[in-house]
């Protein structure tokens, strides 16, 4: 699993993405076409929409993620194969804020360190190496939206990737979670162990700890440290 340790994990219904694996070439920039974050959350868990991006970026620099990296989003059409999709929140003619900027920033240097993705613009669809595109170039074969992002993004993202090359992501320290802890470390935890995410950590969760720990020769004494984030993955 691949899941930006800086995004708010909001998943999205089972209609709108598909769990194949994606060939990782291309990061797409989207513009949302609205200033809701919410909004564009219920859109993605509503089964009837059928469409969904990996991340979006609200004004105040906040992430949502919606699709595990790893895993096909519904935004490109024929590119959703190959691609990892950025909404950003605002619309065609909007510049992106300091605060998007700084996120896209950090999160682009996750996706390069993560999947290989070069951190270079691109214009070209068929560009063999791949690299950071717009929807709009993406053509018809993405969809057809000429006027996504708008090239004021786009020329954000392009000064943002020649001017300040990312830094390579700090490494994520995971808390310790053990009975009573709580929250969206919970539910990543949960989502790794495979079983019902709801952000508490009970008996169940304890029970599933142990019988992973178990499994790969840990102390089994249902307590999530270094060793058993280590075992996740994570």
């Amino acid at each position: 699993m691949a899941h930006y340790p800086k995004a708010q994990w909001k998943g999205c219904s089972t209609k709108n993405y598909s769990t194949q694996a994606i060939q990782h070439k291309f990061i797409v920039v989207h513009v949302a076409q609205g200033d809701n974050q919410g909004g564009i959350d219920a859109w993605f868990q509503n089964p009837n929409a059928r469409v969904s991006a990996h991340f979006s970026i609200a004004k105040d620099g906040t992430v949502h993620q919606y699709v595990d990296t790893a895993q096909m989003a519904y935004a490109e059409m024929d590119h959703n194969i190959n691609s990892i999709s950025i909404e950003h929140l605002g619309y065609t003619g909007d510049h992106l804020t300091a605060q998007q900027k700084a996120a896209d920033k950090e999160l682009f240097a996750w996706i390069h360190a993560t999947h290989g993705i070069r951190l270079v613009r691109t214009h070209n669809p068929s560009d063999p190496l791949g690299g950071v595109i717009g929807h709009g170039e993406l053509g018809v074969g993405g969809g057809n939206h000429p006027q996504c992002p708008g090239t004021n993004i786009l020329s954000d993202v392009t000064n943002l990737l020649n001017g300040n090359p990312p830094k390579p992501p700090v490494p994520v320290t995971h808390p310790i979670l053990k009975v009573g802890s709580k929250g969206l470390q919970v539910i990543f935890l949960q989502q790794k162990l495979h079983i019902p995410a709801d952000g508490i950590f009970g008996a169940q969760t304890e029970a599933a700890v142990k019988h992973f720990q178990a499994l790969h020769k840990l102390v089994a004494d249902g307590i999530v440290g270094p060793a058993t984030w280590k075992a996740l993955g994570a």
